[in-house]
């Protein structure tokens, strides 16, 4: 999916409409993020498959010890292809959502669950179950949802001030800002024992 819609970045009118079409019509306002579907759906099952992958029952710490290789490998391999795509094909552009976009955001996020892997492997005690955080299980239930919210919650920040021209106290507080409410949802959502899906 995400080799296609390079091909059409790069062999057809697609990447000049991008840049440089004028914006005077609802798709054109939005032809970024709209012409980026199939590089986001990309990310997305390639998310799926790895959380099938990494919910697969595992014995012992034999198990998880093997999982734990191979998700650095992966991570390692992804690092990897992103560096020959971004230098060969095409390079890292979160506006087109190109090809070496998506193995830059598999990269990024397959390496971090091989960290968090890695910290619990150290710090678990097979002797005693670990509990969940509530955040983390709030996220889980209602990962749609929460989101939604976030996504909404960037809009008011960019509707409500010009961001880039924030100092670095200013954006540090925004940020924080926005982390907290968006966790306050996940956490009241789970404390409230709602699970805001329709499947």
């Amino acid at each position: 999916l995400a080799a296609g819609y390079q091909g059409l970045l790069s062999f057809t009118g697609l990447r000049d409409y991008i840049l440089n079409a004028p914006r005077d019509g609802l798709f054109s306002q939005n032809r970024e993020g709209i012409c980026g579907v199939p590089g986001f759906l990309a990310i997305f099952l390639c998310g799926v498959w790895v959380g099938r992958v990494l919910m697969r029952p595992r014995v012992g710490a034999d198990g998880a010890r093997r999982l734990l290789r191979d998700v650095w490998g992966a991570a390692g391999a992804l690092w990897v292809a992103t560096v020959l795509v971004d230098w060969a094909v095409d390079p890292v552009s979160r506006r087109f959502t190109n090809l070496s976009y998506v193995l830059w955001v598999l990269a990024y996020n397959t390496q971090q669950l091989a960290v968090l892997l890695a910290l619990d492997l150290a710090w678990r005690d097979d002797r005693r179950a670990v509990p969940r955080p509530a955040i983390l299980h709030g996220v889980n239930r209602n990962g749609l949802f929460i989101f939604l919210a976030a996504n909404l919650s960037t809009g008011a920040v960019n509707l409500s001030m010009v961001t880039i021209h924030a100092s670095a106290a200013v954006g540090y507080a925004v940020v924080t800002t926005y982390m907290a409410w968006v966790s306050a949802i996940a956490f009241g959502l789970n404390k409230a024992g709602l699970s805001l899906k329709f499947w």
